[in-house]
C-alpha cells in the first residue's frame, strides 16, 4: 500500500517525560562512557547530560507516527522503514528535574530510488518555561513503498555551513571504538529505545539481516562522545565547548562485537565545525556526511 502524502503536517504529542538523575547516569552508562562529568553526581555542579540525549525523549514521537492508522502502509511495510539521518539542534542543556514535552510532525514526503523518504520534525520543550531544549529532524525511508498524492515539503532544517558531502582529509584523526556484542541490549535498556532487530537475532534474521545491528543512534552518539573529548575539552572548565549541532547519515551496518573507527577532522572555514564519519571493521562507511557544529 502506498505512503499517503496527506499524513504530511499531522502533528503528534506532546508526550511528557520527567528526566531523573538515574535516566542522565543510565543514558551515559548505556554508552559505555566512565567521564566523572557524565557519570558523577557527587561532583561540584552534578552530573551533566550528553545532548545525544534527546533522542530519547523523541523517541515516543516515533513510536507514535509508525502506530499512526492513517499512513496508508500496513504494519509489515512500516516494518521495513530504516533510520537515515538524524540531524539535532541543542538549544540548552538537559537538566536532571527538567519536565519535558516531546512534539513532532512529518513535515516532507518524496519517492526516492528505495522508497518513500518522509522527515519528521521533533521539538523537545521544557514545559516549566516553555524554552526549547532540543529540535531535530530525523529522516526515514520505507523501503519499496510508493507514495500516493504529490510530493510534500512544508519545512526543512537549516542549512549547514559546509558542505558535508565533502570527503575528509586525509590526514583526519582516527579513532578506533570497540563495541562489545551487548552493547545494542545495554543502550536499549538504559535509552528506553526499542527495536527487536537491535536485540533479538531471530528478529533480525527474519528481517534480511546478518545478524543484530547497532542502533543508529547508539553509533552517531559514540561519534559525537568522541568529537567533544576531541574538541570540546581543549578549552577546560566553564569555557568547554558545548555541543550546538549534530548530524550524521547512517549508510551501513554495525555488527557488535566488531570495531568502528571514526574519522574526524577540523574543517577549515571555522575551527568550530568538525566532520566526521564513522566506518566498520571491513571498511565499509556505517555514517557518512557528519557535521559536528560546537560553540
Amino acid at each position: 500500500m502506498p505512503y499517503l502524502a496527506s499524513r504530511v503536517g499531522h502533528p503528534s504529542g506532546p508526550f511528557t517525560t520527567e528526566v531523573t538523575k538515574r535516566d542522565i547516569l543510565a543514558y551515559s552508562a548505556g554508552l559505555g562512557v566512565s567521564d566523572p562529568c557524565y557519570l558523577d553526581d557527587a561532583r561540584p555542579g552534578g552530573v551533566e547530560a550528553l545532548p545525544f540525549q534527546s533522542v530519547s525523549l523523541e523517541w515516543p514521537v516515533v513510536v507514535a507516527e509508525r502506530a499512526a492508522n492513517d499512513t496508508g502502509l500496513s504494519p509489515s511495510e512500516v516494518g521495513r522503514q530504516v533510520h537515515a539521518i538524524q540531524d539535532s539542534i541543542y538549544h540548552r542543556p538537559l537538566k536532571a528535574g527538567n519536565v519535558i514535552d516531546a512534539f513532532g510532525k512529518i513535515v516532507e514526503a518524496r519517492e526516492n530510488r528505495a522508497g518513500v523518504l518522509t522527515v519528521a520534525k521533533l521539538d523537545t520543550i521544557d514545559q516549566a518555561t516553555g524554552e526549547p531544549i532540543a529540535t531535530s529532524w530525523s529522516t526515514v525511508i520505507y523501503r519499496q513503498a510508493a507514495l500516493e498524492g504529490d510530493p510534500v515539503c512544508l519545512d526543512s532544517a537549516p542549512p549547514l555551513p559546509v558542505d558535508p558531502a565533502l570527503p575528509l582529509p586525509a590526514d583526519a584523526t582516527l579513532v578506533t571504538v570497540h563495541v562489545p556484542r551487548q552493547l545494542p541490549h545495554i543502550y536499549t535498556e538504559c535509552a528506553h529505545i526499542w527495536n527487536p532487530v537491535h536485540t533479538e537475532r531471530e528478529a533480525a534474521l527474519e528481517a534480511g539481516l546478518p545478524d543484530i545491528i547497532l542502533q543508529g543512534t547508539a553509533t552517531w552518539a559514540l561519534a559525537g562522545l568522541e568529537i567533544m573529548r576531541a574538541y570540546g575539552e581543549q578549552d577546560h572548565g566553564d569555557n568547554r565547548l558545548a555541543m550546538k549541532r549534530f548530524t550524521g547519515r547512517f549508510v551501513g551496518m554495525v555488527i557488535p562485537g566488531t570495531d568502528i573507527t571514526i574519522r574526524h577532522a577540523l574543517d577549515p572555514s571555522d575551527p568550530k565545525i568538525i566532520r566526521y564519519e564513522v566506518l566498520t571493521e571491513d571498511g565499509k562507511r556505517a555514517i557518512d556526511q557528519g557535521v559536528a557544529i560546537l560553540g
